[in-house]
Order: structure tokens, then sequence, then C-alpha cells
């Protein structure tokens, strides 16, 4: 049985003008995920262990590891601390959850939540009718 839940309030957003103070925030969101993962687990009563949560969160971090632009450092600590308080304050389903180790999250597929499919079903092609400007778009170009 899954305890109360324990909330995260929401923060206001920080925007960090260094990548000194980027790291840092870097760092202390990666210790959030980290502490937080036997409660996720328990939770969401997910299929994995804690460790493979924490693994998998590591993956997530290390392939943003070289990210120098300041602006885009800012927008995946905004990403991550909203992934954060979403989850944590019980506001997803355990597949959304579980999306994240699909296909072990390879680029384009299960864990990369921004990309777009490569077809829907039900939408047309180049060559059935539709005109170049919608086929680009049904293929999020």
């Amino acid at each position: 049985m899954v305890g109360a839940i324990k909330q995260v309030p929401a923060l206001v957003s920080a925007f960090s003008g260094t990548l000194a103070e980027i790291r840092a925030r870097a760092i202390q969101s990666y210790r959030d995920w980290i502490r937080a993962a036997p409660h996720v687990v328990e939770l969401y009563q997910l299929d994995v262990t804690t460790a493979d949560l924490r693994t998998r969160v590591r993956r997530e971090f290390e392939r943003s590891r070289a990210v120098a632009d300041v602006g885009t450092a800012n927008v995946l600590l905004a990403r991550s601390r909203r992934e954060f308080e979403e989850t944590l304050n019980f506001w997803k389903q355990k597949s959304h959850v579980m999306r994240y180790f699909d296909a072990d999250a390879a680029p384009g597929q299960g864990g990369d939540h921004y990309a777009a499919p490569a077809r829907l079903p039900g939408r047309p092609q180049a060559g059935a009718g539709a005109s170049a400007f919608l086929a680009d778009f049904y293929e999020g170009r």
C-alpha cells in the first residue's frame, strides 16, 4: 500500500546566467531525482527496480551533459523540474512514467517525448492527394 502522497511545491522558474550556476542547479536536480526514485517506484507501482530508475535518470542527465549554451541548459533544467513536480505530485499515470523505459530510450523512440512519430495512422502521404506542405507538416518538418 502506498503511503501518503508527498506534495512537491512548485518553484519559481529560475534563470541562471553562468555555467557554474547551471552546474549547481543540475546537480541539485539530479540529487532530487535520485532521492525520489524509491518513492516513485512505490507510488506508481512500477515494474522496474529503484536501481533501474536511477540508471535511467542518470542516462537522461548524461545525455545533456555537454550542453554549453546557457539558454538551452536553463530550458532543460526547467523541464526537469516540471517533470519532477508532475511525477511526485502523481499528476501522471503509470504508462507516462514507463515511457522512459520504452525501447531503452533510443533517440526518436520511447524516451524522446518531443519527437514526432514517423507516421500517424490515417494521415495521407505526399503521393496520396496531400500537398507537399501538408506532407512535410505531417512528418514534423
